[in-house]
């Protein structure tokens, strides 16, 4: 019998070492990549005009910021910050993490008449008008006036809902992302600004895929809207978009908490609880009130939650609820109503024995009743 030939001991030895030296720089990306926000010693940093990425990077590294490149690149191309790092002078620490550094490179530097206003994903035109004169910005009021005023000559009007069931026609189309302005922008040249990034995400693709699936750019908004306000999870936006199609397939009502608040508190939110008596309030937002969506979105939705309803999940799940163990954000999701109750009546019997006196006029957690059924939303 023709005997196998063993490995060589130096090539055994050299296998070695490359196994030892690909997990060893694995460990030193990660390590970089993940670094925590430490105390450090200043270090100021001048960012030239027109210089590229490779070269802000390799400055960083020059000066002692970052301790290797490459983790760096994959920390900015998966950051808020891409194509926006600024130049100008910075003053940064050796201990800042690498999203620390990003975001001073983003928002510092250059023109100290600028500046940054960041639009959280999920927030209403309202919400906007308040962070805007909170940081002294510009006025609310002018900002929403201007909203009104500028769906009057908006390039696609027809897409719009109609003014009069609606609190501003231009709800969901204010692109949350952050944004540089000058200390004189006016409220109407940044509307214009947050309209233009929209017209850049909502692209030549999506608006094929919507016009596929039979739905106006509004609609695709409305329903991004919801996915955005009912979960906290990107992870579970095409699963809530799926729950939409759906309920709404089958005719039953939407009963999202979502859709409630955001009419009583007219785009403010901040309601922590949700009662019985407030499932009435008449509004054509209400969508325990209406059949279908409500009148238009509820919010200024992320591009995950839009590419979420052009691209849903395709399930039988027609309920879900807070998962109350995990108590991490996440939802639970079931087919009957039976699974449904059962899992609620499991989540609530600790609640029921402390609140029991509560529980007869409020609701302890976020459910929807229609036709004696119940479903447990998350915003």
């Amino acid at each position: 019998m023709k005997q196998k030939k063993k490995s060589h001991p130096i090539v055994k030895g050299i296998l070695l070492v490359l196994i030892l030296a690909i997990f060893a720089g694995g460990f030193v990306f990660y390590t970089e990549y993940s670094r925590p926000s430490k105390k450090g010693k200043e270090i100021e940093v001048v960012i030239e005009e027109g210089s590229s990425t490779k070269k802000v990077i390799a400055t960083l590294k020059e000066k002692g910021l970052i301790n290797l490149q490459l983790p760096m690149y994959v920390k900015l191309a998966r950051s808020p910050f891409r194509n926006k790092l600024r130049y100008g002078t910075f003053k940064l620490n050796d201990g800042m993490s690498l999203y620390e550094i990003l975001e001073t490179l983003a928002t510092g530097g250059q023109d100290e008449d600028v500046i940054v206003v960041t639009i959280p994903e999920g927030y209403t035109a309202e919400m906007i008008a308040s962070r805007l004169e909170e940081n002294g910005v510009m006025n609310g009021q002018e900002f929403l006036d201007a909203l009104k005023e500028k769906a009057k000559d908006f390039a696609e009007k027809d897409q719009l809902p109609d003014e009069k069931q609606v609190y501003y026609q231009l709800q969901g189309y204010l692109f949350p992302d952050t944004y540089h302005l000058d200390k004189d922008t006016t409220a109407e040249e940044f509307i214009d600004m947050m309209l233009d990034e929209f017209e850049k995400r909502f692209d030549e693709s999506r608006r094929k895929k919507a016009k596929e699936m039979g739905y106006s750019i509004t609609e695709v908004l409305t329903r991004a809207s919801l996915v955005q306000m009912e979960t906290d999870l990107i992870s579970e936006y095409p699963t809530i978009a799926g729950v939409i199609n759906n309920r709404l397939e089958k005719n039953m009502k939407l009963q999202f908490d979502s859709t409630v608040v955001y009419a009583m508190t007219e785009g403010k939110y901040g309601v922590a609880r949700v009662m019985y008596s407030d499932l009435e309030y008449d509004s054509p937002y209400n969508t325990y009130q209406v059949k279908g969506l409500p009148a238009g979105p509820i919010c200024n939705p992320s591009q995950e939650a839009i590419d979420s309803v052009l691209n849903p999940a395709e399930h039988n799940y027609l309920f879900f609820q807070t998962d109350t163990v995990k108590n991490d954000g996440s939802n639970l999701f079931f087919e009957t109503y039976d699974e449904h109750l059962a899992a609620s009546s499991t989540a609530n019997r600790g609640e029921e024995t402390k609140e029991s006196e509560e529980m007869t006029t409020e609701k302890t957690e976020k459910s929807t009743v229609e036709s004696g059924e119940k479903t447990d939303t998350k915003k």
